[in-house]
């Protein structure tokens, strides 16, 4: 696991499904209206130690663009 916050705000996978690269589940979560990595200007805090699933998803992107529209964030 590349960043240790992950461990805090995230929900453990039973470890039947986990592997070396998905261990834990960021988002959605019932407790989180939103990604809880971001800053209060919407940058995220850990962007230099993001999981793979973040580093996968470019940015600008439609699919971007669009997550970022159903969470009320500005582009």
């Amino acid at each position: 696991m590349r960043e240790p916050a992950i461990r805090q705000e995230a929900r453990a996978l039973p470890e039947y499904i986990q592997t070396e690269d998905k261990a834990y589940q960021l988002f959605p979560l019932p407790f989180h209206s939103g990604c809880p990595y971001l800053k209060e200007d919407e940058l995220c805090r850990i962007y230099e130690s993001r999981p793979s699933v973040c580093r996968r998803f470019e940015a600008g992107s439609e699919q971007c663009i669009e997550a970022r529209r159903r969470q009320g964030i500005g582009a």
